[in-house]
């Protein structure tokens, strides 16, 4: 192999106490320096150290020609493999069943000698895969937040068996929007204003209690926004990596056209911040 992806994302480690999970992109090119074998193409190839049980995401989106996508575990055997033909994007996803140096390969048609290509790739480590049944809420609120690098796609896609998707304790509804790739929670749907202002202030001194430092908070009193009112609170971890918000609202549909079955919502939101 000619390429190792960056460290930052390559060793999800088993990590003892907290929960793990990596994302990246980038854009890589097969070109006449790449390495050529006969009936096989022109490929990239990347060298990874797994550990058992973690589980693994890439989608590889050629610019122009077909690739073939394949990922090859420690003994040099093909484990799985995807085609991408023009337009189209080859993914793949799994748990590591073996411990060892795993091998992703992408390979252009043996009559193509020059393929663009970009990639995603996410990892979680083994105790990042499922929550317990009985974890509380500050456990789903860390694990929630650590997936939001990844927009959630290890969760939604149960690689393992087992979907990983969590609803957050006290709500009554909760998925991860397929627009941009954020976590919604209800906590309450309702024509009590007292209520909704019982349960939006409870719910940010929950999530305020559960992140840890490096977690920044900032509020914002009722504002109008289009015919409906809305305030909330706002903690964010604004680094270099996967930056990510938690957001606690409080909406005020009273005299919204877009209004359902109650005046006031309370929701909050996990997300990545780009």
């Amino acid at each position: 192999m000619k390429k190792i992806i960056p460290l930052l994302f390559l060793l999800v480690s088993p990590v003892f106490g907290q929960f793990s999970v990596e994302f990246n992109e980038i854009n890589g090119e097969i070109n006449s320096k790449d390495k050529f074998k006969s009936g096989f193409g022109r490929y990239d190839g990347y060298e990874i150290e797994f550990y058992q049980n973690e589980i693994v995401s890439f989608f590889v989106l050629p610019e122009s020609n077909p690739l073939t996508v394949l990922f090859v575990d420690p003994d040099g055997k093909v484990f799985k493999q995807s085609r991408a033909n023009a337009g189209g994007a080859a993914a793949i996803s799994a748990q590591i069943p073996k411990q060892g140096e795993w091998a992703l390969l992408i390979v252009a048609d043996s009559n193509v000698s020059e393929c663009r290509y970009s990639m995603q790739y996410a990892f979680a480590a083994s105790n990042s895969v499922k929550l317990d049944d009985d974890a509380d809420f500050c456990s789903q609120i860390l694990f929630l937040a650590e997936h939001a690098k990844a927009n959630f796609i290890l969760l939604q896609e149960p690689v393992s068996g087992k979907s990983g998707f969590v609803r957050l304790s006290g709500s009554t509804d909760a998925f991860v929007d397929e627009n941009d790739g954020s976590y919604i929670a209800k906590f309450y749907e309702g024509d009590n204003i007292q209520e909704a202002n019982k349960i939006y202030s409870k719910l940010v001194g929950d999530v305020k209690n559960c992140l840890p430092k490096g977690w920044n908070e900032s509020r914002k009193e009722w504002n109008n926004v289009q015919d409906f009112k809305v305030k909330g609170a706002m903690f964010s971890n604004i680094t270099n990596v996967n930056p990510r918000y938690v957001q606690v609202s409080l909406f005020d549909f009273t005299d919204s056209k877009e209004r359902f079955t109650g005046n006031f919502v309370v929701q909050l939101e996990i997300r990545r911040a780009n």
